[in-house]
């Protein structure tokens, strides 16, 4: 099991197989099958699913933000970080 304290920059990440991701207009909506929780992600978060399912590692995950949302990239570091350790925290996402 990967440390949570070491650096993600260059790791990338991959839906766990238990997650049943639908879209909708306003985010996305996703279903853990093993816990029955469901998870609602709008706006950035949305945003940065949409760049996990592509394959992206962390850095450019945060290159891609800091430049969609005018953002310092140490600012969208801090916040795609905290939100990828929360998604992966929930086991929603693997880390490779």
């Amino acid at each position: 099991m990967l440390n949570i304290e070491e650096s993600w920059d260059d790791m990338k990440f991959i839906k766990n197989p238990e997650i049943v991701v639908q879209r909708n207009d306003v985010g996305v909506v996703l279903l853990h099958m093993d816990s029955g929780e469901f998870y609602s992600l709008y706006d950035v978060s949305a945003c940065i699913w949409g760049y996990i399912e592509q394959g992206l590692s962390q850095k450019k995950i945060v290159k891609k933000i800091a430049s969609e949302y005018d953002v310092l990239e140490k600012k969208a570091f801090a916040d795609v970080e905290l939100f990828l350790k929360k998604l992966h925290k929930e086991h929603l996402i693997l880390v490779r």
